[in-house]
C-alpha cells in the first residue's frame, strides 16, 4: 500500500471519529392528540391546539416538558389533558449518572420521582411507517402494577434508528432510537419539528428524590387518600360493568 492511500484511510477514520465524538444537541418538539375514537367522535385523531412538548437531547443527558403558552386560548382550554395523560412535569435522564426522574408537584412541593433506567421489556417489531423524513419501527409493551391485578396499559412507541440515541418522551425509551411518536390509553404524542446543532443547557431538576411508593405513602399521610386502593377498586368495579 503507497503512502497516498494510507494518508487517505487515515483522514477518512479521522473524520469518522470527529463526528461520532462531537456532542449532539438535538431538540424535537412533539404535539399530543386524542386517539380513542369514542371521544373524537372520528377515525382520525384529534390534534390539541397550542399543547406542545420539547425532547432536548445531548449524547448522554434528555429532558422532556410541555411549552406553557399562558396567553393561547387553547393552551387554557386544552391544558387538562397534560395532567390527564401524564405528562406534566420534566422527564429526565442521564446516562452517565444513571439517574432518571420525573417531577411531580404535590401539595407545595416538588418532588423527583426515581424510574428505572434499565430498559423496558419492549417487544420489536418489523412493521415501519414514515414520521416526518425518518422510517420508523414499532415497538411495544405491556406496561402492569403488581398492586392491581387484572389492569394493564400497552404502551406503543415508534422509534428510528437513523437518530440512534436511547431517549424518548414522558420516558418511554431505552430503545435502538429516538421515540418519534409513543401510544397510550387515550393519547398520542407526536413528533413535529426535529432542529440539530441547538443551543441550550440541561440541567437536573431540583426536588426531594423519592420513589413512587414513597410519594404515595406521602401523599395518604397527608390526604388520608390511599391512591393504590383507589386505583384497585376501580379495577374492580370495571371488571364488574364488562361482566
Amino acid at each position: 500500500m503507497n503512502l497516498s492511500k494510507i494518508i487517505t484511510i487515515v483522514i477518512v477514520f479521522l473524520s469518522i471519529l470527529k463526528v461520532y465524538s462531537q456532542e449532539n444537541r438535538v431538540e424535537i418538539e412533539y404535539y399530543q392528540a386524542i386517539i380513542n375514537k369514542e371521544i373524537t367522535k372520528s377515525d382520525e385523531p384529534k390534534i390539541l391546539s397550542d399543547i406542545e412538548y420539547v425532547l432536548q437531547f445531548t449524547n448522554t443527558e434528555s429532558s422532556f416538558y410541555n411549552i406553557p403558552k399562558m396567553d393561547s386560548d387553547g393552551y387554557r382550554s386544552n391544558s387538562r389533558y397534560i395532567v390527564k395523560s401524564g405528562a406534566s412535569g420534566i422527564f429526565y435522564k442521564n446516562l452517565k449518572t444513571k439517574e432518571k426522574f420525573n417531577t411531580v408537584n404535590l401539595l407545595g412541593k416538588t418532588f423527583l420521582v426515581k424510574n428505572k433506567l434499565s430498559k423496558e421489556k419492549w417487544t420489536l417489531t418489523k412493521e415501519t411507517k414514515q414520521i416526518d423524513r425518518y422510517l420508523c419501527y414499532k415497538a411495544y409493551y405491556k406496561l402492569t402494577n403488581p398492586k392491581i391485578p387484572n389492569k394493564s396499559i400497552i404502551i406503543t412507541a415508534w422509534y428510528t434508528i437513523d437518530l440512534p440515541f436511547p431517549f424518548g418522551p414522558l420516558g418511554y425509551d431505552s430503545l435502538p432510537g429516538i421515540v418519534l411518536e409513543v401510544n397510550f390509553l387515550d393519547y398520542a404524542f407526536v413528533a413535529k419539528k426535529i432542529s440539530f446543532n441547538k443551543e441550550f443547557e440541561i440541567t437536573k431538576p431540583e426536588g426531594e428524590i423519592v420513589t413512587n411508593e414513597e410519594l404515595m405513602s406521602y401523599f395518604k399521610k397527608n390526604t388520608g387518600v390511599d391512591v393504590n386502593s383507589k386505583l384497585k377498586n376501580d379495577a374492580k368495579n370495571e371488571g364488574r360493568k364488562e361482566n
